[in-house]
């Protein structure tokens, strides 16, 4: 899935703003910056590093390698700049409220936090018999395994415990 597109690629040259320069059979990639001509290397536009450039602010760096633009106009400065200040906020809520639900677990004595995917486990009693049937038909054809792997009894058992268990 690609990634999200932000505002700064419009400051990069937009959508087609992506220059191929070809030299002596290399081909090398940059997205050159619309208001000091600075380029960022690399085919896949890095939106972190276009906010730190166009925000003008050096102490917004954080030991990443990006120039910081000097020519960009005071409202796109402005812009960036807080957009940068509220995307690590919200980064750093996201960590701490992460920490702290590690933290009840080993209080609790859980020495595993749960991963992402723990949270879809009661999600299962809602499909019936033959949504799950009708779904291992379709998985086995498209992989082209053979209908005969799907009557043998061991593959049947494990289809019916599956079914009968309770999400934890």
């Amino acid at each position: 899935m690609p990634r999200e597109v932000g505002p700064e690629r419009n400051h990069f040259g937009g959508e087609g703003g992506l220059v191929t320069v070809t030299h002596l059979g290399r081909t090398r990639y940059f997205w050159r910056c619309d208001y000091c001509n600075w380029q960022m290397g690399g085919k896949h536009f890095q939106n972190g590093k276009a906010r730190i450039h166009l925000s003008g602010d050096a102490s917004l760096r954080n030991g990443m390698i990006a120039t910081v633009c000097h020519a960009a106009p005071d409202t796109v400065k402005k812009k960036f700049a807080d957009l940068e200040r509220q995307k690590r906020q919200h980064k750093q809520k996201r960590f701490a409220k992460r920490q702290r639900a590690n933290e009840l677990l080993k209080k609790a004595g859980d020495a595993t936090p749960p991963q992402k995917q723990s949270k879809l486990l009661g999600y299962r009693t809602k499909v019936n018999a033959e949504e799950v049937d009708k779904a291992w038909g379709q998985a086995f054809f498209g992989l082209d395994i053979p209908a005969a792997k799907i009557d043998h009894e061991l593959f049947r058992e494990a289809i019916n415990l599956t079914r009968r268990s309770k999400p934890k």
